[in-house]
């Protein structure tokens, strides 16, 4: 569970300003506003409104699969392409095996980021909630339990 302060609201949706926190990554579902900020877009649930400090949830089971997508597929298919590039590269080009085995990483890198964007394209529904609005003494609460 993230907080964040919503900056813009379009429709059902808010673009919500969060702070990086160190067990994120890149995963995509972010966009990042420099070390310390990110900035997301949620589905309004609460009826937030521009200012508003908002809680911001995103299904475990989402998270991990975004991470295994971003991670885990460029991960596979740049060895595998690497070895078929390889393999290719000794069998028909000795001279230039090294080049194809290079090919093999970067064609599999595009591959996997090229059907990671379609994924995404499909899954576009599957977005984080703005699922309540947080008052400052709820905050200061939360914070006291956190922290105490």
């Amino acid at each position: 569970m993230e907080y964040g302060i919503v900056h813009e609201v379009k429709g059902d949706s808010v673009s919500v300003h969060i702070r990086r926190q160190s067990a994120c990554g890149r995963c995509g579902v972010c966009m990042s506003l420099g070390d310390e900020h990110m900035q997301l877009w949620a589905q309004n649930t609460c009826g937030a409104k521009q200012g508003d400090r908002v809680v911001i949830t995103l299904r475990e089971k989402r998270a991990l699969g975004a991470a295994a997508w971003a991670y885990g597929l460029p991960l596979l298919l740049m060895c595998v392409l690497a070895y078929a590039g390889h393999w290719l590269g000794i069998h028909h080009v000795p001279q230039k095996a090294d080049f194809c085995t290079a090919a093999g990483i970067v064609v599999g890198l595009l591959a996997a980021y090229g059907l990671i964007y379609l994924f995404n394209k499909k899954k576009s529904g599957q977005k984080p909630q703005a699922t309540a609005v947080v008052t400052d003494e709820l905050m200061a609460l939360l914070e006291e339990k956190h922290n105490g």
